[in-house]
């Protein structure tokens, strides 16, 4: 039996053209699932599509699902509700009691991930990139590429900071990175870019830390960033791609970015979903790992643990990646300066520089550190064979 999506149509006036169209089909078919097959969509990009169109409607005041349906006036929304609860006891003291509600942030989370997911399904496919011919390539050697804390959108004032940063000399360095890094380093048939977090310094609209909502330097608009974020993360690949056989990708969870690292990871994996020389991780978790041979490898951006408490974490989440390797190496960023740990009972851990200079807030604070990023070469029987370490002036000048 059909089911009577009639009611769909008086959210018309929340939904954008796509959305429309989607409720319109629809409530003419009575199924989702005819739907999706007449618009060769998926099924969850149309249910998702509607329930985008059911919050939009619920912060304008229409959700009569939960018996809400008070317009508001134009340009404003809802953002927090309050019932309040009369004590059917008139010598309580009290006799009236107002309870407030707003959105949870992990739901928050969790449905833009859930968006994500919808319409990854509509978006344009990469076609393969060609790989540059060398016979030189070893495939037993892998190169690790190391970007942490690049904070995009960032700015910066040469004489409070030290130096000067923006969006336009951040994308040019990613550039002038990569360019150099893949010539510099050795004929690998696997490569690893690890992204360890913080690619962007803020996470929305509001140019704010996450969490505290502290107020940050912010250079430009938030969509802008995400341009020169994606259309960056591409030219990466696009040369590690032309230089190596295999490419795996890892968009960290970190403090500053959180939901970046999310719609991040998944817009990737759905771009070079026809490049087959291209893995993307997308788990959710904030910890990370990659096994090459007999050396295995861990990645998390260290604001969660730091480096004298972050080993046994690493061999505990990844049990049969670490115990079935010889050498175990661990990598994080968040604090913008080089540290290597001893190598303990479990793994070697380095904490990594960024090549992004200080903001204000470290230059007051008098956090000093230089600025570089890695690549690092393992062998699959040997684990670390040699490194590179590159700085802004070795690509910059």
């Amino acid at each position: 039996m059909l089911k009577d999506f009639n009611y769909l149509l008086d959210y018309l006036p929340y939904a954008t053209e796509t959305q429309s169209r989607y409720i319109q089909e629809v409530a003419a078919s009575g199924s989702i699932s005819k739907t999706a097959k007449s618009l060769g969509v998926d099924y969850r990009t149309i249910s998702k599509a509607i329930e985008r169109v059911k919050t939009r409607a619920s912060k304008s005041g229409y959700a009569p699902d939960e018996g809400f349906m008070i317009p508001q006036p134009e340009g404003y929304s809802i953002t927090k509700t309050a019932t309040m609860y009369r004590d059917p006891d008139p010598n309580s003291e009290t006799p009236i009691r107002w309870v407030s509600n707003s959105p949870d942030k992990q739901a928050e989370y969790d449905a833009m991930r859930e968006a994500v997911e919808g319409f990854r399904d509509e978006l344009p496919k990469i076609d393969a990139v060609q790989l540059k011919a060398n016979k030189s390539r070893r495939d037993d050697l892998l190169n690790l590429y190391i970007l942490t804390d690049y904070h995009l959108g960032m700015y910066a004032w040469r004489e409070e900071a030290g130096a000067d940063w923006d969006i336009n000399i951040a994308e040019q360095m990613l550039y002038r990175w990569i360019d150099y890094s893949v010539v510099a380093a050795p004929d690998t048939q696997k490569a690893v870019l690890s992204q360890l977090g913080d690619l962007l310094h803020w996470d929305g609209l509001d140019a704010v830390t996450p969490a505290n909502k502290h107020v940050l330097d912010a250079d430009t608009r938030f969509q802008l960033v995400v341009r020169v974020a994606i259309r960056a993360m591409r030219y990466l690949i696009k040369r590690l791609l032309e230089k190596h056989e295999y490419v795996h990708v890892i968009n960290a969870d970190a403090n500053h970015d959180p939901a970046g690292r999310c719609w991040m990871a998944e817009w990737l994996d759905a771009f070079y979903e026809n490049e087959p020389r291209v893995t993307i991780d997308v788990s959710g978790g904030t910890y990370y790992a990659y096994q090459f041979g007999e050396t295995s490898l861990f990645f998390h951006h260290g604001h969660k643990k730091r480096i004298n408490t972050i080993a046994p974490v690493f061999a505990r989440k990844f049990r049969e990646i670490y115990g079935s390797s010889k050498y175990s190496y661990g990598h994080i960023g968040h604090l913008h300066h080089y540290e290597a740990s001893e190598k303990n009972n479990l793994m070697r851990i380095e904490q990594h520089q960024t090549l992004a200079p200080k903001d204000a807030y470290a230059a007051r604070g008098g956090f000093e550190s230089d600025r570089s990023s890695n690549v690092i070469t393992y062998s699959n029987k040997y684990g670390r064979v040699s490194g590179l370490e590159i700085t802004p002036e070795m690509i910059m000048d």
